[in-house]
């Protein structure tokens, strides 16, 4: 920002608070700009240091305590008392995830061209739940090229960025109840699931995620089918066959099977190919739940693992993992894009704009979606820069010590390291992550 600018803004400011009486939110240019100057020295100062530092910095009960039992203040701190407070008593105490050293969960690094994505998005404060500007095109565009990047088809798809790997599978799969009660010639959003109707059943391996039976208990089904899995940590077919026939004699609704694209546990990857040929036959909705290992299919290594993810009738995705994009970026990809659209869309006047222009909320369930998802780091790479981000090896440092933590390296044994060893030290180990197997 010039100083001609500034002075510029500050004279327009100050002009409008002799007007009136300041409100307390109200910040001039100059003093915007210094703090925000502060904030990213405080950022960046903590990002150079982190590979030098402990993985993880445990609290001791004062520490928590002065975090937990705060009395809600009589008059506001200063921003820079604010900032001091954040210093001392929140950043020592980071969860660990950017560090290159962490192994102990899936949660992953940001990539600071995300952070400052990130800080742009929140100067924009647009609500992306619909109208007509850039941020509702800008979601479009990157959905599209998310469906791209994992070959899947684009032409008829639909698909929203979503709060979590959770939340996008419950989208899709209320998608597929939606779907799945329209085939049994009833309306889910008139009835909903109080009619006699025959249960709705859901199968998920017993390696399934823990999100796919909130989901399932979230959604009125109840809990859904447990399939045993081989001794690749894979669904086993022949169960999921005699357990969906059984179903069918007992008198009850087989709809949907989820299949993974890399476990969490295992990183194992169902074969999603004779899954989908399974659906097909039977007619059954197929979701594949991707977020932690779709992307894999960036690595030609192992991409043969993911044929017929193209097929599945919708797809869960996190960029915010492999891809080291902040939390929370997670996209819900469905391949008929209409029943996205007949599942959620509701208009009342005061949502509605001109014809083909912006309205995302007819493809979603919340009115306070936020750019902040918007992938910052993607929009950055290429398909390319993409799939070699799938194959780096988990000890190079990228620039401010920054790697990607949630995702496999290269020499990988299969399964995933226990980290409480690491956590309080800094010799260097390096990390074992699941594989797509």
């Amino acid at each position: 920002m010039s100083t001609t600018n500034t002075t510029k803004h500050t004279f327009l400011s100050s002009a409008l608070s002799a007007a009136r009486d300041p409100s307390p939110l109200e910040m001039d240019a100059e003093t915007f700009y210094q703090l925000g100057m502060q904030a990213v020295e405080i950022a960046t100062e903590y990002l150079e240091g982190i590979p030098e530092n402990p993985v993880y910095r445990p609290m001791t009960p004062s520490e928590r305590q002065l975090l937990l039992y705060q009395q809600l203040p009589e008059h506001g701190r200063s921003p820079e008392a604010l900032f001091d407070f954040f210093e001392q008593h929140i950043l020592p105490h980071a969860m660990g995830n950017q560090h290159p050293r962490f192994a102990a969960w899936v949660n992953p690094a940001g990539a600071p061209i995300g952070m400052l994505a990130d800080f742009l998005a929140a100067v924009m404060n647009p609500s992306a739940a619909g109208g007509d500007h850039a941020a509702i095109y800008v979601e479009h565009c990157v959905v599209r090229w998310l469906m791209e990047l994992i070959d899947y088809p684009v032409e008829g798809s639909a698909g929203i960025l979503v709060g979590g790997g959770s939340v996008a599978s419950l989208y899709c799969l209320a998608v597929a109840r939606h779907w799945a009660t329209a085939q049994g010639g009833w309306n889910m959003r008139t009835e909903g699931l109080q009619g006699h109707h025959p249960p709705l059943v859901m199968y998920i391996s017993e390696e399934g995620h823990s999100c796919l039976r909130k989901s399932s208990h979230l959604l009125g089904l109840g809990e859904p089918r447990i399939i045993p899995v081989d001794d690749r940590y894979k669904m086993d077919l022949s169960a999921l066959r005699e357990t969906v026939m059984a179903d069918r004699k007992e008198g009850h609704r087989p709809f949907c099977v989820v299949g993974s694209a890399g476990t969490v546990n295992t990183g194992a990857v169902d074969p999603l190919d004779v899954l989908a040929d399974f659906c097909a036959e039977q007619g059954l909705w197929l979701h594949v739940d991707g977020a932690y290992g779709a992307f894999g299919i960036l690595d030609p290594n192992v991409s043969h693992l993911y044929t017929g993810l193209e097929r599945a009738d919708s797809v869960a995705l996190d960029p915010h993992k492999w891809l080291a994009t902040p939390i929370e970026c997670s996209c819900a990809i469905v391949r008929q894009g209409n029943l996205l659209r007949e599942t959620f869309s509701l208009l009342p006047p005061y949502l509605r704009t001109e014809p083909k222009k912006g309205l995302y909320v007819i493809y979603n369930h919340s009115l306070a979606t936020s750019p902040e998802r918007l992938p910052g780091g993607i929009v950055e790479r290429s398909r390319i820069g993409v799939a070699a981000l799938q194959q780096e090896p988990s000890d190079e440092r990228s620039p401010l010590g920054v790697v990607p933590s949630g995702r496999p390296t290269r020499d990988s044994t299969g399964l995933v390291a226990h980290a409480s060893e690491l956590a309080t030290g800094t010799q260097d180990h390096r990390c074992v992550w699941a594989l797509p197997q």
